[in-house]
């Protein structure tokens, strides 16, 4: 098996949660994500998320294009948002939860060659999946806020 890339602690990955898996205060603004975002889906091997410094340009272009590598990756919903959490941070509250050392490592995709996966994490673990949730998650963008893409798939900073 070929060596993978591992994102460096400090970078972030942003984590798709659909309009089901968001949490809404009591005026339907969006607060964040629910722990069942976090939750493998059957057959799953690992958790996917997109590499946001994978991409160029400043923090903002580089969230706006790892948004956009996942609406050209998979069907993304009107009123769906993305969690952002740094690497270091999702690794050290699996190990406090779990005992285990998750991995992040890049797993390139045609339609979005940031995507990455995080190896190792327990299934259906709750207390994990609602610290990811409420811990882990530093940003939450709305889909609805991030611009179509107007170029093809952008040049990686990461080759």
């Amino acid at each position: 098996m070929p060596h993978k890339e591992l994102p460096p602690p400090g970078d972030h990955v942003l984590r798709y949660a659909g309009a089901n898996r968001l949490h809404r205060d009591d005026g339907d603004r969006l607060v964040g994500l629910l722990a069942d975002a976090f939750r493998l889906r059957e057959g799953e091997p690992y958790l996917s998320v997109t590499w946001v410094e994978y991409f160029q340009g400043d923090a903002q272009r580089q969230i706006e294009q790892a948004v956009q590598a996942f609406r050209r990756s998979m069907k993304v919903g009107t009123n769906s948002a993305f969690g952002m959490a740094e690497v270091s941070t999702v690794s050290r509250i699996c190990h406090e939860h779990t005992g285990s050392r998750v991995r992040i490592l890049h797993e390139p995709e045609a339609n979005n060659p940031a995507h990455a996966g995080v190896h190792h994490s327990p299934r259906d673990h709750q207390e994990l999946m609602e610290c990811l949730a409420n811990e882990a998650v530093c940003q939450v963008i709305a889909n609805r806020d991030v611009p179509e893409a107007t170029t093809p798939i952008p040049a990686a900073r990461h080759v």
